[in-house]
């Protein structure tokens, strides 16, 4: 037969191989997947932790060079010729110290900011104004050194900073002497670390402006630092920390930083994204590239595999088809070893079907003769309802006994008055049969009209407990009822509600030895009404259980037979239940473990 699939089109066979195929691949590519990201872990923190020893070797070269300068300040602090008033020489030392230490100009002042000695001013020359007076107050107060910011100088036309410094007599401060320096004293520090192309050293300071930095210092100094890195520091306090930052050029650069606690500077070592993260994506690609190719090549080496093995399949399919209209399959043409077993346990198929057909023909013909039997039962079961009517004559007995009597006696008052109970027991026995069986019919034949109406199905226990009271009685049982705490609604047939209850009670009292217990109780859910008959009689076994609502159906007890009935009560309950859109079942725990019946009718708004 051929192929009935669409040229090119991918079968079944074929998914399964490429799945195959995704299986082996996959764990390769997740295990790979994971080593990658392990390594490229690995190799950022590598990387970053060698910008962290950068960082600190920057932010320590600076706070070095920092203490230099408070250093020499310090020991021309000490000054004797500034002790004793000696302006003049040391003005002279001042000049000196500048010389040597290359800084921009040498400041005095008194804690009030008013200059007092500014060695770029010529002596008896007239004072600037105040310089800084929040860093020489912030001198004052702490009464230690103190670092400024970088701010434009317009005397000395650049940007420079101060190093500060509190000159004390006793606890008080006489003087501040500030050392103002150029920038180019914390670039030739930050040009000596090493960095990889494109990596950037920035130093700002408190105010977060750059005061040093390896890239483009002419362009960047003085400069608030970018907004990214800004972020950063203000929202991360802590003394060291990285994280991904933008340059003042654009770029994206991982970014260490320290904060000095000397000077309040901080120092930031940049590492480009790419120098970091470049070798990862690159070798992510390789791998991408590896899974694509193997992938490729698994789904061409499955699709070559499919085809070479579903030709035989095809032809195995036809030969299958071929047996099921009655010809001999034929063998397809491969070396595929499954293919030829599986296309001679077709033949051996074949063969036994062949067999089994001779064998269903026999089976059909005793079919045949079993639905004649079950005709013939059925013709049975009806031969058996019409013997029930005429087993109905039984009670007629008494009654005709009691009249010949009456005819032998006369109308003896006597007589008469101990024959009528008897007949009219008999009587009222016979007329419930004959209305059983009836109703029975009705039911079954769906010919009973309902005179339904909104009823509490608590208000008709009286009724029903009140006709089965003598039975009761009569049985020395113990009969509890429980009806529900609230009205419970339902749209019923009042008179075959109450014949429904009467059954389930019947029932219970008669295959319930005496002095038994019987318990009727009514329940209310959201949506339905739950109606339970329960005793601690003779049980059913679990055969019966299914079976105890089919007509004609009772246990094999051989107790009060004479209660027995016709087995017709609980079939009729059934149906009634049926006909009021609900339903009915049993239950047992075993023989002698006692019944339950249970009714659940759909509940309805009160009206």
């Amino acid at each position: 037969m051929p192929d009935r699939r669409p040229p090119n089109r991918f079968g079944p066979l074929e998914q399964r191989l490429f799945l195959i195929v995704l299986g082996a691949v996959l764990p390769l590519v997740v295990f790979s997947y994971l080593i990658l990201t392990h390594n490229a872990d690995r190799q950022r923190d590598h990387l970053i932790e060698a910008a962290q020893n950068t960082m600190h070797a920057t932010m320590a070269a600076v706070d070095s060079e920092l203490q230099s300068i408070v250093s020499s300040l310090d020991v021309l602090g000490a000054s004797p010729r500034l002790q004793s008033g000696d302006l003049a020489g040391f003005r002279a030392e001042g000049l000196d110290l500048l010389a040597r230490r290359g800084w921009a100009n040498l400041v005095l002042s008194t804690p009030e900011a008013r200059q007092v000695l500014n060695l770029r001013v010529a002596p008896g020359a007239p004072m600037p104004g105040g310089v800084d007076p929040r860093g020489i107050s912030a001198a004052v107060r702490l009464r230690q050194p103190v670092v400024g910011s970088i701010v434009k100088n317009p005397d000395l036309k650049g940007y420079y900073f101060s190093v500060k410094l509190p000159i004390m007599r006793g606890e008080r401060v006489l003087y501040v002497l500030s050392a103002v320096l150029a920038p180019d004293t914390v670039q030739r520090l930050i040009l000596q670390q090493s960095l990889p192309p494109e990596g950037v050293v920035r130093v700002v300071d408190q105010p977060l402006n750059i005061v040093a930095r390896s890239m483009h210092p002419e362009l960047s100094v003085g400069r608030p630092i970018s907004p990214s890195f800004r972020a950063l520091l203000t929202r991360d306090p802590r003394p060291a920390g990285w994280a991904v930052t933008r340059t003042l050029e654009g770029r994206d650069v991982y970014t260490v930083f320290q904060r000095s606690a000397l000077s309040g500077w901080t120092a930031g070592v940049g590492l480009p994204v790419e120098y970091i993260d470049g070798p990862v994506k690159r070798s992510y690609l390789l791998l991408g590239v590896g899974i694509v190719l193997s992938v490729v090549l698994g789904f061409v080496v499955a699709f070559l595999v499919a085809r070479r093995i579903v030709r035989p399949v095809q032809e195995l399919e036809a030969a299958a088809l071929r047996m099921g209209r009655g010809s001999e399959p034929a063998a397809p043409d491969t070396d595929i070893p499954e293919i030829r077993q599986a296309s001679e346990a077709l033949h051996a198929a074949w063969r036994e079907r062949e067999r089994h057909l001779e064998e269903e023909r026999v089976l059909r013909t005793q079919a045949e003769q079993a639905r004649r039997m079950a005709e013939h039962a059925n013709e049975a079961k009806d031969e058996f309802l019409a013997m029930l009517g005429h087993e109905l004559r039984n009670p007629l007995a008494p009654i005709y006994s009691a009249i010949q009597l009456l005819q032998r006696t006369g109308a003896d008052p006597e007589r008469v008055r101990q024959m009528l109970p008897v007949m009219l027991r008999q009587t009222e026995h016979l007329i419930r049969l004959v209305n059983d069986l009836l109703d029975v019919s009705r039911v079954t034949r769906r010919l009973i009209t309902l005179q339904r109406e909104r009823l509490d199905l608590n208000a008709l226990l009286p009724d029903a407990v009140e006709q089965v009271q003598d039975l009761v009685e009569r049985r020395r049982h113990t009969l509890d009822v429980v009806p529900a705490p609230e009205p419970v609604w339902v749209d019923a047939d009042r008179t075959r509600m109450i014949q429904v209850i009467v059954n389930l009670l019947q029932n219970a009292a008669k295959f319930t030895p005496d002095g038994g217990h019987i318990r009727l109780t009514v329940e209310g859910a959201a949506r339905q009404v739950r109606l339970t008959v329960s005793d601690n009689g003779l049980g059913m076994d679990a055969q019966l259980v299914p079976q105890v609502f089919d007509l004609f159906k009772q246990a094999e007890h051989g107790i009060d037979r004479k209660l027995g009935g016709l087995g017709i009560g609980l079939s009729l309950t059934k149906g009634l239940v049926e006909l009021h859109g609900g339903t009915v079942s049993a239950h047992s725990d075993g023989p002698g473990r006692g019944s339950s019946f249970t009714v659940e009718l759909p509940r309805v708004a009160a009206p």
